[in-house]
């Protein structure tokens, strides 16, 4: 009262609101509100028939700060018939604050109201009673002809929900109105229970993208493994927040919005605080803090994913401490990745060239994979710094961003031609490279490595060198089958059978027999992959005088589907030269795919032979093929 000068007191207040401007009478209603005198209630509700929207508004405040205390404060307020829907309105939410049966049988009777503005608001009202014994109030809601019943409906089933009203409430996933389509999929992920997920994903295809950003609140409060990529691979970040402004504005989503946001809260999830971050880069300096502070490493891991969609360029220097300190190798990567897209070019080549000394494999090999995409000469040097590594596969994924970069970079190429590395490391890194750029002049590099007195660096010059299939290279290549080395001749082989042709044929045909059984085996292998028929018959000859032959033999019959001796599934030489021959994945294709029904058969068997213990999986799926000879074949497995 002090703002209207006059003087502060209960007598004086109660007198205004009878006799006084409206603007009077809503600073009296507060005054009241605020020392929470409920001896004025009955007044107060008399002022609301007459009232404008604005002193209604004042009324409904008093009542939800002073709970009204019986029916009796509506005794005599006005005949209810008459009434403006907005004084109706305000009589039945106060009366919706009274728990006694006949507040609720006064709300019930305005349930069927031909205003759907009174339906809505009667059905709010009842709800408030619990849905106990008003479900089938809510559920009649679900089916009213007025979309903003339907609407308030679906909110108060989502307050307190019952699986049957919300197996009902599905129906509505076809409305014709999108705000209710909206309100089932925010109503899906209010309601909490994980069994309607799919149903909430589903609605992510809506042709609405209301529908689909409510849908995308869902899965964000079921915690959905697919929130973070469905954001990705559906809309821009820019499209789905402006969909999901314009459902937080809207008054009839508030109550369910509320609660996803309040259970997201109790439950810490980044991913409801994320898609309703109103401030983004409050927001993301947020998502900082709990990378750096929280101990809880799957806490820190979504908050990086969650980070990596947000524009962080101006947050660089706290990305590099993430990414340098942080003691979770996955982090680091991903801190990496961010940083890699701030776009500040200069910055991200330095930061991530410090990260291929990085204790973990996996950082330091996705590094070399960044780098590998910027084509400079920082870049370039970077990776030459680590091309002696001893790492194998590190040294892979090195030499294939090197040859990336080389490929625009000629000059570069040819000084790294002029001369031999010294250590041992950069020449294997370089012997690599050479071979995935197979560029002008790396064939005469390669070739000069042959006859390094390390064994490991010609066996790698060797294998390189096979990357060209030059008939040409099969002179060189003959010097090396009578190599010191088992590994260099094995290598040798090898590269010889990848050439083809018959001058390579008959230098297997002399690596058969070598003194080492292994490099028998690489030779025996190498002459089928040239001619099957020819290496068979060959082969067969020499079993006599080289035993160890026969297991190469039989591998390579049943590989052909020439035979299928069984003595093959107790020889491990046989089964590997099936396995190298006869991939898994390529049998798997031909045994679900193939039309041809001998392709399939011995796709069957050869599966079988690489993992009895799927036999019986085998068998139930080959004993539905139309070929009476794989069903018989299957019934053989089927007891297994």
């Amino acid at each position: 009262m002090r703002e209207l000068d006059l003087p502060l007191n209960e007598e004086t207040a109660a007198a205004l609101l009878t006799d006084s401007s409206e603007e009077v009478q809503g600073e009296t209603i507060r005054y009241f509100a605020r020392s929470l005198d409920a001896r004025r209630a009955a007044d107060i509700v008399r002022l609301v028939p007459h009232g404008s929207p604005s002193l209604i508004k004042e009324i409904l405040a008093y009542f939800e700060a002073v709970p009204a205390t019986g029916m009796r404060i509506l005794a005599g307020s006005a005949a209810i018939a008459g009434l403006r829907p907005e004084a109706l309105g305000a009589l039945i939410e106060i009366a919706s604050r009274i728990k006694e049966k006949e507040a609720h049988d006064f709300i019930a009777r305005f349930a069927g109201s031909a205003d759907p503005s009174i339906r809505e608001k009667a059905l709010t009202a009842l709800a408030r009673f619990g849905t106990e014994g008003n479900e089938g109030t809510l559920e009649k809601g679900l089916s009213d002809p007025a979309a903003q019943v339907r609407i308030a409906a679906l909110a108060r089933i989502a307050a307190d929900p019952r699986r049957e009203l919300i197996e009902a409430a599905l129906a509505l996933a076809t409305d014709p109105d999108e705000d209710v389509r909206t309100a089932l999929a925010l109503a899906l992920g209010a309601a909490g229970l994980k069994e309607f997920a799919p149903r909430a994903s589903r609605m992510l295809n809506d042709s609405s993208i209301k529908v689909g950003a409510g849908a995308l609140i869902s899965l964000a409060a079921f915690d959905d493994a697919s929130f973070l990529e469905t954001i990705r691979a559906r809309w821009s970040l820019a499209q789905i927040k402006t969909a999901i402004h314009a459902a937080r504005n809207d008054s009839r989503f508030a109550s369910v919005l509320e609660l996803i946001d309040r259970n997201a809260v109790r439950s810490n999830n980044l991913e409801v605080a994320f898609i309703l971050a109103e401030n983004e880069r409050d927001f993301t300096l947020e998502l900082i803090g709990k990378i750096k502070k929280s101990h809880d490493p799957q806490v820190r891991l979504k908050a990086i994913e969650i980070l990596a969609l947000l524009p962080t360029g101006e947050f660089l220097t706290s990305l590099l401490g993430i990414m340098k300190r942080d003691p979770l190798a996955e982090l680091r990567v991903r801190a990496m990745e961010i940083v890699s897209m701030t776009g500040r070019e200069d910055e991200t080549i330095s930061a991530v060239s410090s990260m291929l000394v990085d204790p973990s494999p996996a950082v330091r090999t996705r590094a070399a994979e960044i780098l590998g995409g910027r084509s400079t000469p920082q870049a370039l040097e970077a990776l030459f710094h680590v091309l002696d590594t001893s790492d194998r596969k590190f040294r892979e994924v090195v030499t294939t961003s090197l040859s990336a970069i080389l490929a625009d970079s000629p000059e570069k190429f040819g000084e790294l031609l002029k001369s031999i590395p010294e250590t041992k490391t950069r020449k294997l890194g370089m012997t690599w490279l050479m071979g995935k750029t197979r560029r002008r002049g790396a064939m005469r590099f390669l070739v000069n490595l042959m006859e390094d007195d390390d064994p490991e660096v010609r066996a790698a010059a060797v294998g390189a060198l096979a990357k060209f299939k030059r008939k040409t290279l099969l002179v060189h290549f003959e010097k090396l089958i009578y190599d010191p080395s088992e590994r260099v001749r094995a290598a040798t082989v090898n590269a010889i059978a990848a050439i083809g042709g018959a001058a390579a044929y008959d230098l297997c045909a002399r690596a058969v027999e070598d003194i080492d059984e292994f490099v028998r085996r690489r030779a025996a292998l190498g002459l089928a992959r040239i001619d099957e028929r020819r290496a068979l018959a060959a082969l067969g000859e020499k079993v006599a005088s080289i035993p160890d032959l026969g297991s190469c033999v039989k591998g390579l019959l049943f590989a052909a589907g020439a035979s299928y001796d069984r003595s093959v599934h107790g020889d491990p030489i046989a089964r590997s030269i099936v396995a190298e021959l006869c991939p898994e994945e390529e049998m798997r294709h031909a045994f679900h795919k193939s039309p041809d029904k001998k392709r399939r058969l011995h796709a069957l068997r050869v599966l079988e032979l690489a993992d009895p213990g799927s036999a019986a999986s085998l068998a139930e799926l080959a004993l539905k093929d139309p070929s009476v000879e794989i069903r018989e074949e299957a019934q053989t497995y089927a007891g297994r």
